[in-house]
């Protein structure tokens, strides 16, 4: 897993804190659990529960706290390495897809692709110059672990939406043409926000990119007022930094997240699940919000 990339930033009013520049680039995720694994069919219960949530605890652990659930596709790895066992290998899936669910994804439907196996310890054929000290030391040991390892990324939705090829290569046009639209803040103004906030009559899909470039706008337009200078022009870095600087909140950034992805498998023609009227009117409502209080800040920031 990639570390974060962050930019020290000041308010110029002897204000400091960090902004990420960039989303972190994680393709995949890995983790390892330790002991023998309970399965769907183990009696005690008590045994069950603590398992399941000491496994979502050691998932948690390494997973990076700023990145929402992923969205799209998703393939799941599971090695169970074991010294002397009677574990049915079917039997030990289930309780690790479900301890994963709102943490790693969104739901279990996403995973297109299962694979499970049994090792037997020690595995020491299994080590390479890429395995981490961690994966070795088990390796080479007696004692039973769990390796779990989740990917997802563009490769595993190739698909295009084929059901709405059109709707696809309009919106992509919308949203290049927003873009080069886009040049310092103080230009776009209220009346550009507006205009992209009112084209009601088109389809959602086409309303959700359009309301992102308004959202854009918007958090660039606030920015000025108070003398914050992004680190990017690019819709995470501003979300971000928008929310470093109070003019989103915490669950709005989660939101945000979440639908900023499904922009862009709208943009790059992926196969996604359509915004909803409530999607919708969340970004019209943190945009309007943000245009309001922008008006303000400049005398809260100098305060």
């Amino acid at each position: 897993m990639s570390t974060k990339s962050r930019t020290k930033l000041s308010t110029g009013c002897g204000t400091e804190f960090y902004s990420r520049e960039v989303e972190p680039v994680m393709a995949s995720f890995e983790f390892l659990w330790l002991g023998m694994p309970c399965t769907v069919q183990t009696s005690n219960r008590s045994r069950v529960v603590n398992y399941r949530a000491d496994l979502r605890r050691t998932a948690r652990a390494r997973w990076d706290g700023n990145i929402p659930p992923k969205r799209g596709s998703i393939k799941v790895a599971i090695d169970y390495y074991y010294k002397s066992d009677e574990l049915d290998l079917d039997n030990i899936i289930k309780p690790i897809l479900d301890e994963l669910i709102g943490l790693v994804y969104r739901d279990d439907k996403q995973i297109v692709e299962l694979m499970c196996r049994k090792c037997v310890l020690p595995a020491s054929s299994r080590i390479d110059d890429n395995t981490s000290v961690e994966l070795r030391q088990r390796l080479l040991s007696t004692q039973p672990f769990l390796r779990v390892i989740v990917e997802w990324g563009d490769h595993l939705d190739k698909q295009p939406n084929e059901k709405y090829p059109d709707r696809v290569h309009e919106t992509a046009s919308l949203y290049r043409a927003d873009s080069a639209q886009r040049t310092d803040a103080v230009s776009v103004g209220k009346e550009e926000i507006e205009r992209m906030l009112s084209d009601l009559e088109t389809n959602a899909s086409t309303r959700l990119v359009r309301s992102f470039a308004a959202l854009e706008a918007a958090l660039r337009l606030a920015f000025d007022k108070v003398g914050l200078k992004p680190s990017s022009n690019e819709t995470y870095p501003l979300i971000a930094l928008g929310t470093s600087s109070a003019f989103l909140e915490q669950s709005e950034y989660w939101e945000l997240s979440r639908l900023m992805e499904v922009r862009d498998a709208v943009v790059h023609g992926y196969t996604y699940e359509a915004p909803t009227e409530g999607d919708l009117l969340l970004l019209a409502e943190v945009t309007h919000r943000v245009v309001v209080e922008s008006e303000t800040a400049k005398l809260e920031y100098d305060y």
